[in-house]
């Protein structure tokens, strides 16, 4: 039986599948991952802004969903000054991580939308592309990493991977409001960005080249997303 939270598992475990794979790579690779998972993090950053600006009817909107994105950043970057980990790797890995995890929550929504409008195709399409979508975000968390942990890795994959079922959990709620989504993208814009930032500052990016080739694979798999949607 389909049901909002199988779909919203569907979607988020491949975070995990995408993490472990990246992670068996040798140091120069990574760091060629690194570049890659940089670029998908640009892609997600800018997808997540354009989404909250849609949510925007009004200035009191506006103001909400830019308040949103100001305390998002000024969180992050408190708690990070806060924060106890050694290796800064680890602390980058972790942003990401709970950055890609609010992001997730707005793609449970999005499937508990297309249930709730009776499109199961959509709500399919959906999955099958946040799914893809999902793997290509395991690399990003996995990237930064300079050592295998493959507990705190899984634990990461965790919290970035399984907010999708709990956006797709409001279904049984019978509501899921475009002003809320817009907040939620407004935050995910914030803590991506925020990781991105991270990422450059901290270690670099080995090559040009493949920071763009991942935000191609963010957006060609965007690309997928809408015209199955638009063919379903």
């Amino acid at each position: 039986m389909i049901t909002p939270l199988v779909l919203g598992a569907l979607a988020g475990i491949t975070v995990f599948v995408g993490a472990f794979s990246a992670s068996y790579l040798t140091r120069s690779r990574a760091e060629l991952v690194n570049s890659l998972g940089a670029g998908i993090l640009l892609f997600i950053a800018l997808e997540a802004a354009s989404d909250s600006q849609e949510a925007v009817k009004g200035l009191f909107d506006e103001l909400l969903i830019l308040s949103a994105f100001v305390l998002t950043l000024i969180l992050i970057s408190g708690l990070e000054r806060h924060l106890r980990i050694s290796e800064r790797s680890l602390t980058n890995s972790g942003v990401i991580a709970v950055a890609l995890g609010v992001h997730n929550v707005g793609e449970g929504f999005a499937i508990a939308s297309a249930l709730l409008a009776g499109q199961l195709s959509s709500a399919l399409a959906f999955t099958l592309g946040f799914s893809i979508h999902n793997a290509t975000e395991g690399v990003a968390i996995s990237a930064p990493m300079s050592k295998r942990r493959l507990g705190f890795l899984a634990l990461l994959s965790a919290v970035a991977g399984l907010p999708t079922i709990l956006g797709a959990s409001v279904y049984y709620l019978g509501y899921a409001g475009g002003l809320e989504i817009g907040v939620l993208d407004a935050i995910a814009f914030a803590s991506v960005l925020y990781a991105f930032v991270k990422i450059f500052r901290d270690r670099g990016v080995s090559s040009w080249i493949l920071m763009g080739l991942g935000f191609a694979l963010g957006t060609l798999t965007e690309l997928l997303i809408s015209y199955a949607l638009g063919n379903s």
